[in-house]
């Protein structure tokens, strides 16, 4: 192939040849589509990205690059597909993305290749899948429907994250205020909510169902849901091994690694990680894999500036689409990583105009978006409990801190750089706490719990930084076979410590019944009850159907019943939009639960009584004022008078 992209113009066979890959790019998904296999197509765009774009010599570095890269550009990549005519069918996305890569192979000139499989692969690989599973067995023991939503109402805020996932299936693209379509199955709260991982969710989930639509069903689309929720968090797992293992480099040899791997995969799923899935926070996950993935990259870089280039502004566009809340941690982060490489951006000050133009418009574009729309700057003040306890995370911070603090540290540009991140991320949490104070809230609310999450990613990445109290492995004359068994025990021992086996140890909090003290990771492996709530809006969503104009209201034992129920039966019934009046600023005791949405809303109301007490307040209530008969209807489930 000519060396230069001048002479490949000018090269009959090399035009053929693109020529060629573009149509292979558009006929395969035509294929794929018509063979009902679309899922084949990911594979493909993800294989082809890690052999095409990325230097680097070992396949973990090449698997998680190119996931983060395609995250990032798909998510800012919604910007137009919310525009253009096809939505979120596969063909044409599969389309644009193999075209690219056939003009990337063009212009670059590379052959694409990957490197040979390592074991520390397999290990890495094999320590994100077992930090999923850990997490996952509330939602892989599930029996059925009914089990798999009893998990996920453990979380409120699942209703919501499902119901927007659900909704840009619905308007095959971002869920904006300018979309009339959109406000019927999406809350009008969540119009300025970061919508990257839900609309990367619902782009796979047609590839996945080799479909042109939404989902048949809301239960079809929740499972669909639970799959990339858990995913997801298995790519926290992944993203924090690679990162932990990328800042010390050379420092660790194959046993210092295992150790590594096994501090990384217990924090996982023995800290607060696992809340992240248990209470429904997906899109905060995928920032955190952004966000890992760019503090280890701005430590140590890829060996070229380009590539490296382009991760960054992959990294805060994905942030920005995924959860800008962490988007001024990871714009600094950033900013300091080119002050850092000021000489080789002078060297390519076109290659750097170009990413960084694109993350310039297209990280804040959400973030600006909702600020534009909304004063979402109230919202960081709302409450809700923190991570508990957070002392529990002391010795994590003063293990870090021993090795990033030692001499060795201090002479290394690698952990120096390290250390702007940790600061940053300080500095940010520090920022929440005043902004919480000043407006007269408790400085540990809700988002400050976020910025814990944050900081956490950020120590969990340093925890390599042990190995700066060791000699070299070069410099160590027992041989490295002799190291493996230490190794493995020292492995065991963390996993005890942090309590992944037994659920007690350093990490324990009083999350299980009666206030008794227990990990994550031993809460998880117990599953999830069949929650009654869950049983009753199951029932209710398949025994009455959405009617047009009528919006259909679950009204249980008590008004908390009715308000836990609701979001999850609309976002089943695919109403959680229009019906939104019906769950959100209401009392939660009832009768003046049903009296203030009666009052609210002036259309039609079916009530569905999942409880005799429901159905009594619905009755008294229709004595009392008669003239509602007219726009109010009571429906019982089956066994309920």
């Amino acid at each position: 192939m000519p060396s230069s992209l001048a002479a490949r113009v000018r090269s009959r066979s090399e035009l053929l040849r693109l020529a060629l890959f573009v149509g292979a790019a558009w006929v395969l998904p035509v294929l794929t589509h018509l063979a009902g296999v679309d899922w084949l197509l990911p594979i493909v765009i993800f294989v082809g990205t890690a052999a095409l774009c990325f230097d680097a010599r070992e396949l973990l570095d090449r698997i998680v690059l190119a996931i983060v890269l395609l995250a990032g550009l798909t998510a800012g990549a919604m910007t137009v597909f919310s525009l253009w005519p096809w939505g979120l069918h596969p063909v044409p996305i599969a389309g644009t993305a193999l075209t690219a890569l056939a003009v990337f192979w063009f212009v670059t000139g590379r052959r694409p290749s990957l490197p040979r499989p390592r074991w520390t692969d397999a290990l890495a690989l094999l320590g994100a899948l077992g930090a999923t599973v850990a997490a996952a067995l509330p939602y892989f023991r599930a029996d059925g429907d009914v089990q798999l939503l009893s998990a996920m109402m453990q979380g409120e805020d699942s209703s919501r994250h499902f119901a927007l996932f659900d909704g840009i299936g619905q308007v095959q693209g971002l869920v904006l205020a300018d979309k009339g379509d959109a406000a019927a199955f999406v809350p009008r709260m969540l119009f300025t909510y970061p919508q990257g991982w839900h609309s990367t969710a619902a782009i796979l989930d047609q590839f996945l169902r080799s479909a042109d639509g939404p989902a048949a069903s809301g239960l079809v689309a929740l499972r669909s849901y639970v799959l990339f929720a858990v995913l997801t968090f298995g790519l926290l797992a992944l993203a924090l091994i690679w990162a932990a293992w990328r800042v010390p480099g050379r420092l660790l040899n194959g046993p210092r690694r295992l150790v590594v791997a096994a501090a990384v995969v217990a924090l996982v799923i023995g800290s607060e990680f696992p809340r992240i899935i248990r209470n429904g926070y997906p899109a905060e996950c995928l920032g955190l894999v952004f966000l890992a993935v760019l503090v280890a990259l701005a430590a140590r870089p890829l060996a070229h500036y380009r590539q490296q280039a382009l991760m960054v502004a992959a990294t805060l566009i994905g942030v920005g689409f995924g959860y800008f809340f962490l988007l001024p941690l990871a714009g600094l982060i950033a900013l300091v990583w080119l002050v850092r490489s000021r000489r080789l951006v002078r060297r390519h000050k076109v290659a750097t105009a170009v990413v960084g133009l694109g993350a310039v418009v297209l990280a804040p574009f959400q973030l600006v978006y909702g600020l534009s729309y909304e004063n979402m700057t109230d919202r960081l003040v709302i409450g809700g409990a923190p991570p508990q306890p957070l002392d529990g995370y002391v010795w994590l911070v003063a293990l870090v801190g021993a090795g990033v603090l030692s001499a060795a540290a201090w002479r290394s540009r690698v952990w120096r750089g390290y250390l702007f991140s940790v600061a940053a991320a300080v500095v940010f949490a520090v920022g929440i706490a005043a902004q919480n104070i000043a407006a007269g809230s408790d400085f540990m609310n809700y988002y400050f719990g976020k910025t814990v999450h944050a900081l956490l990613v950020v120590f969990t990445v340093g925890i390599g930084a042990l190995v700066l109290l060791l000699p070299a492995p070069w410099r160590v004359r027992v041989p490295a076979r002799r190291q493996w068994v230490p190794a493995a025990l020292l492995s065991l021992a963390l996993f005890g410590v942090l309590g992944v086996f037994f659920g007690g140890g350093v990490l324990a909090q009083p999350l299980a019944a009666q206030g008794r003290s227990i990990t994550w990771a031993a809460l998880f492996r117990q599953g999830a009850p069949v929650s009654p709530r869950a049983v009753q809006v199951v029932a209710a969503a398949q025994e009455y159907p959405p009617l047009p104009g009528v919006t259909s209201v679950a009204i249980g034992a008590t008004g908390f019943d009715s308000y836990w129920m609701n979001p999850f039966l609309m976002g089943l019934q695919r109403t959680a939009g229009s019906g939104q009046f019906a769950t959100y600023g209401l009392p939660h005791k009832e009768p003046l639960r049903a009296e203030a949405l009666l009052k609210r809303f002036p259309g039609q109301v079916r009530f569905i009584a999942t409880d005799p007490a429901g159905a009594r307040v619905v009755r008294d209530l229709l004595t009392r004022r008669p003239e509602l008969a007219g726009r109010v209807t009571l429906v019982t489930l089956p066994g309920v008078e």
